[in-house]
């Protein structure tokens, strides 16, 4: 915004100077990003102005500076209110008696142009009508109305920072190397939510990273059996403006830590229509556990398939019993023997094998394939002539994992004393 022209000044000054009318003023970040002029993969940033509104009419009108630099803020604010008083002057029927502002450098700023407002600057120590402003500007002209963590009394700034520090030391970690988007988790706890009582790794296809929560492990069979789920409850990392604007403003406001461009927590519920609810305080201390606690797994405990873990909370510590139950089943010796696990090592090899010897056209011809080998007792028969040394045996090597939607490459590990686990073929983001 340009300086203020001394005509356009004189034109304010020239309304009538009404004692009735009071205006609040703030600067304030705006409901919506700027894309980078020059650079499209550039991420956007928050567009930034000067507020104003008039309480008795309701009447609000926004300027935004040319840059941040002091002279150009005090340009910016002088500007959006003369402008304020002209465009509207029927409805304000005059220019203000009084200005209110909850910044003390602004309203050194306006009083060092009084000459230019001929009005009294009033230090008050809040605006909320100012807030309810822009989150009106914010449903009005993008239609989101997402809610935002804060706006649950029962969760205060320090339980948010505390899931902000264990968000980036998961996103750091990326344990989604570790895990397959299948690999259900139950938690076993008396403190923990039923909601999150069920989790999931995101991130073995390379689009959505965090974790996936679920009520019921019949839920979880419902969405791998690929019907739509009533309700989606987790947490991504997305870029910043993949947040509601009010965590937004929370993450640069209290400077809370975030893994990068793209490492912006979003703990949420998506219900139908749209409907985003937010994790409850019980909910946001139960993920705070979880994230630190699969932060941290390792392999060893993923190949027991049950592990006992101590993390620490926003509420305190937390101890959990985490457990893969199909890991558990496998290990079972009376489900399944030593000599089935070696069985079922040479029939993957077999299957690898018929896979890789020939071209198909489509998942159903090797489905087919796979299909009539099983019938005619193909991979019945222990065709490997050499025997296997125990290094061997226990190599990781590929197989195509073929399902009714499409293929997905899986890396499986075999061997006499490992169960059959899935590990993404893909490197840390």
């Amino acid at each position: 915004m340009a300086p203020v022209a001394p005509l356009q000044t004189g034109r304010f000054l020239r309304l009538a100077r009404r004692s009735v009318e009071v205006w609040q003023c703030a600067f304030r970040r705006l409901p919506m990003w700027i894309d980078h002029e020059t650079d499209p993969d550039a991420p956007p940033t928050r567009a930034f102005g000067f507020v104003c509104r008039s309480v008795r009419t309701g009447l609000v009108h926004v300027g935004m500076p040319e840059s941040r630099d002091a002279a150009a803020l005090a340009d910016c604010a002088v500007n959006t209110l003369q402008e304020f008083g002209l465009k509207w002057q029927k409805q304000l029927e005059g220019r203000p008696a009084a200005i209110q502002v909850e910044d003390r450098v602004l309203k050194d700023a306006l009083e060092a142009r009084r000459a230019d407002l001929d009005a009294d600057v009033v230090l008050v120590p809040s605006l909320p009508e100012l807030t309810a402003v822009l989150r009106d500007l914010q449903e009005g002209a993008s239609g989101d109305t997402r809610p935002n963590l804060l706006d649950d009394p029962a969760i205060t700034v320090q339980m948010v920072r505390a899931f902000a520090e264990v968000a980036a030391e998961f996103h750091r970690a990326a344990p989604w190397r570790l895990f397959d988007n299948a690999d259900l988790i139950i938690v076993e706890h008396g403190g923990v939510p039923r909601s999150v009582s069920r989790v999931s790794v995101m991130g073995a296809g390379g689009e959505e990273f965090g974790l996936a929560f679920y009520e019921t492990q019949a839920q979880f069979e419902r969405l791998m059996d690929g019907r739509v789920p009533e309700r989606a409850f987790g947490v991504t990392f997305e870029p910043c403006d993949g947040l509601p604007f009010g965590d937004v403003d929370l993450w640069e406001d209290e400077h809370l830590p975030v893994d990068g461009d793209e490492g912006y927590p979003l703990a949420a519920e998506f219900r139908a229509r749209g409907v985003m609810r937010r994790p409850t305080s019980d909910e946001l201390a139960a993920i705070e556990g979880l994230l630190r606690a699969i932060a941290t797994v390792t392999e060893e405990e993923l190949d027991r398939g049950t592990w006992n873990t101590s993390v620490s909370t926003s509420r305190g510590p937390l101890q959990l019993t985490l457990t893969l139950p199909e890991v558990v089943e496998a290990l079972d010796p009376t489900t399944v023997g030593p000599s089935s696990l070696g069985d079922r090592d040479r029939i993957q090899r077999q299957m690898a094998a018929l896979l890789s010897s020939r071209e198909f056209g489509s998942i159903e011809d090797a489905n087919a394939a796979l299909q009539q080998a099983l019938i005619s007792g193909q991979f019945d028969k222990n065709t490997e002539n050499e025997v296997l040394s125990p290094t061997d045996e226990a190599r990781e090597w590929e197989v195509v994992r073929w399902s009714g939607t499409g293929g997905r490459g899986q890396r499986w590990r075999g061997g006499r004393s490992h169960w059959i686990r899935t590990v993404p073929m893909r490197g840390r983001r």
